[in-house]
């Protein structure tokens, strides 16, 4: 089979859920939209936003320590997963429970209006997203991958879209809730599908697949910590960071910029899933590669497989611009969010442009660089954001993710070829790349027809293929040696 085919499987195989996903997050702001305006559903993106960095960081400290155990030796450390569980459970209880009792405070320390109910409503969530995310990632290490994926991303979605879309069929003959929405029921009831939506799998899951719960910590020793706190620090610095974005542009603007925001962040995903896909065939062979040594083989896949993502995010761009502007117009009121989508579909096409290169640091072995140019990486959006943003709210923002990303993916680059002499640049993806952004931007700001600039986005494309015949090559397997 050849490499094409082989991605091209790999791609069917690992992003189905993700594509499920993704749909069912347009679905959700939808419905969020439909049931409490504009201006509450960047309250509520804003209060999500706010418990999922605290529920990811605590949660990716105790996965962290579950999954390196159990992967290798699942009988033996299933203890320490029901510590884990346990005690992710306690403390996810505990912020939960001072998120809801200090949610004034914190309301008047952000400076947001009508910020408090919504904060408390949600707070839950968190307790209910660590428990489900420990659980899965129990399960993942076990391999059952087609388990975790079911009960941590797909019902999920499932069980939310069904909470939001009875609650609007609840409000639909009253007239609406809209913006309007005082009493306050709204928010609560909205706040309660975010937790639902963890906690239901949860009890689900662990019906299923039951740990028994552990109070003695010190089962976890001194590098299960400090393992743990490197995952957080990560979660936080990286993972979490268009929440973090989301946060900032809640204190410094107002919530519809949030709301607006959130609407192009959800669709730009889609164009991230061909790089996410890819990745996972390509990563794994990454790492025996440079077991042995085979560095021109590894370069070479390595530009074949960032082609190939290149090419895949560059089509569904084109298709994205078409599409998108009156997929937006079902939300009503949202003008501004195609120049959004445009700044963060340049930011996916960066992504697959610059191929694998952070998960070959990690695999390298250059985890601590790696994580320092991720802290500073963050710490140069969140200055960023605080010029930017309250000057020219979210497409500052966009902004601001681009430049950290192409500051972070070139100084990643430049490391890999002066430590390894790994040659991650290629002359075509740069020039694909390059006139792909320029087409996106221009038909983003209105200087270009959506259906030119897809056009476009295919010219640049085809050009780039031309100049660089590896990828055109690997479409077909080779023909057999003459005799």
């Amino acid at each position: 089979m050849s490499l094409f085919k082989s991605s091209i499987s790999a791609v069917s195989a690992t992003a189905s859920a993700k594509i499920f996903t993704a749909i069912g997050a347009v679905v959700v702001l939808w419905l969020i939209n439909e049931i409490a305006g504009k201006t509450g559903l960047g309250l509520a993106m804003l209060a999500y936003a706010l418990h999922y960095i605290f529920a990811t960081a605590i949660a990716a400290f105790f996965q962290a320590i579950t999954t390196y155990h159990v992967a290798r030796d699942p009988g033996h450390h299933s203890k320490k997963t029901g510590v884990c569980l346990t005690y992710g459970i306690i403390v996810g209880f505990v912020v939960a429970y001072g998120a809801m009792i200090y949610a004034d405070n914190i309301a008047a320390l952000l400076g947001v209006e009508n910020f408090a109910m919504w904060f408390s409503a949600m707070a839950l969530m968190i307790p209910a997203f660590i428990a489900n995310a420990i659980l899965s990632a129990n399960e993942r290490a076990r391999g059952n991958v087609p388990r975790t994926m079911m009960f941590f991303e797909i019902l999920p979605m499932v069980f939310q879209i069904g909470a939001l879309a009875a609650l609007l069929y609840w409000a639909i003959p009253s007239g609406g809730l809209g913006d309007s929405a005082a009493l306050g029921w709204s928010e609560t009831y909205i706040g309660w599908s975010f937790v639902l939506a963890y906690a239901l799998p949860f009890i689900m899951l662990y019906l299923r697949a039951p740990v028994t719960p552990r109070l003695k910590a010190r089962l976890l020793s001194g590098w299960d910590i400090k393992h743990g706190l490197s995952a957080s620090v990560e979660q936080i610095t990286h993972k979490s960071m268009h929440h973090a974005v989301l946060v900032f542009l809640g204190i410094l603007t107002m919530p519809w910029v949030v709301a607006e925001f959130a609407l192009a962040l959800r669709f730009a995903n889609f164009l991230m899933l061909p790089k996410l896909a890819v990745s996972q065939l390509q990563v794994p062979r990454m790492g025996r590669f440079l077991k042995d040594k085979n560095l021109a083989i590894l370069v070479r896949e390595f530009d074949l497989m960032r082609m190939a993502s290149l090419a895949m995010t560059i089509l569904l761009s084109a298709v994205f611009l078409i599409i998108a502007p009156p997929l937006f117009g079902l939300f009503g009121g949202y003008d501004d969010v195609y120049t959004l989508f445009s700044l963060l579909a340049v930011a996916a096409v960066i992504r697959a442009g610059f191929g694998t290169i952070s998960d070959y640091m990690g695999i390298a072995g250059y985890d601590s660089s790696v994580r320092a140019l991720q802290i500073i990486t963050f710490s140069f959006v969140i200055f960023g954001l605080a010029v930017m943003a309250p000057i020219y709210g979210g497409v500052g923002a966009g902004l601001v993710i681009v430049a950290s990303l192409v500051f972070s993916l070139f100084v990643l680059a430049i490391t890999a070829l002066v430590k390894d002499g790994l040659n991650s640049f290629s002359f075509a993806a740069i020039l694909i790349m390059v006139g792909a952004s320029g087409m996106i931007l221009s038909t983003g700001f209105g200087a270009l027809p959506n259906d030119q600039a897809a056009l476009g986005l295919l010219l640049a494309l085809l050009i780039g293929m031309v100049i660089d015949r590896d990828l055109l090559k690997s479409l077909y397997p080779a023909p057999p040696p003459s005799t």
